[in-house]
């Protein structure tokens, strides 16, 4: 095999490894435990493969909560308070957000150009924006 198969090989294993498998959310949306009343649910998706090999850490107030897969989400359940969302590649990234009892929050993550690698980012949405882009996504939690 010559190198530039090699290399196309190489690259298309690593953006498949990078992207989730899981169900989708329309599929796991009923099975998804019912939110505590003293509890909100941060919801963190990745709607675009751009960049798909870039899976970075998603710290949720400085704990890994999850990973930013192309074409993923997660979610984690929290009491109310102040929360931030980051990731760093060769730059740290975050978005904060106050979080209420029986509330969700939406946080898009995406992959953007970096010097040596890609910069992660995050962007606070309306719940209808989240809710609509969840539907095609699928689950990379735990």
């Amino acid at each position: 095999m010559n190198l530039t198969r090699r290399l196309l090989l190489t690259l298309c294993v690593v953006a498949i490894a990078g992207c989730a498998s899981g169900p989708k959310f329309s599929e796991m949306q009923s099975k998804m435990p019912t939110l505590k009343a003293s509890e909100g649910r941060i919801y963190v998706y990745r709607d675009s493969a751009f960049g798909a090999a870039m899976v970075p850490a998603v710290l949720v107030n400085g704990q890994e909560a999850g990973r930013s897969m192309a074409n993923s989400f997660f979610y984690i359940d929290r009491p109310p308070g102040e929360y931030k969302v980051s990731a760093t590649t060769e730059v740290e990234r975050s978005v904060s957000l106050v979080l209420a009892a029986g509330e969700s929050k939406f946080v898009k993550s995406s992959i953007g150009f970096g010097l040596f690698a890609g910069r992660p980012n995050f962007e606070l949405v309306n719940e209808a924006a989240g809710r609509a882009a969840l539907q095609s996504l699928s689950y990379s939690g735990k």
